[in-house]
This record gives structure tokens, C-alpha cells and sequence, in this order.
């Protein structure tokens, strides 16, 4: 796995947001699964989320499946909290 700077990741999730990605945690029972996503492509960073990635997480949407590493994971939840700039 290549690892991008935090940086990088949180500029991609940034644009990001502007298309498709949710910045709410999703409400259904069951939606929210710690240990998704392995083998799988994360979300934010693009590499795929190994077996022994630590803290894989993913979040089920009617019309998506997000999918992060933990580390992406939680430059999601910090950013999503944060305006952006237009």
C-alpha cells in the first residue's frame, strides 16, 4: 500500500464531497460495519483495504457503499465536520 500524506487524502475528500460523499453518518440499523470493507478499494485514499488493515470501516448509504482504511477513516470524520471553501 502506498501511503499518501494526510494531506493529499483530505484534499481528495474535499472534492469529494462536492460530488458524491455523504458527510453524514448514515441512520439505518446495521449501516455502519467496523472490520468492512477488506479487499475492497478505500473510499478516500484508493488503495485496497487489506486483511490486516487496523480499524477498516464501512458505511452503507441507499445509493453508495463508502468504504475507508482506519487511518481515512478518521480524516473522514474530521472533515466532514469542516466548511468548504468554494
Amino acid at each position: 500500500m502506498r501511503k499518501l500524506p494526510d494531506d493529499e487524502i483530505r484534499q481528495r475528500l474535499q472534492r469529494a464531497f462536492l460530488t458524491s460523499l455523504p458527510r453524514e453518518l448514515p441512520t439505518r440499523p446495521g449501516a455502519m460495519d467496523a472490520g468492512g470493507g477488506r479487499g475492497h478499494p478505500c473510499t478516500a485514499c484508493g488503495d485496497t483495504i487489506g486483511p490486516h488493515d487496523p480499524a477498516p470501516m464501512e458505511y452503507r448509504y441507499p445509493d453508495q457503499v463508502v468504504r475507508f482504511h482506519g487511518r481515512c477513516d478518521a480524516l473522514w470524520h474530521d472533515e466532514r465536520g469542516k466548511r468548504i471553501p468554494r
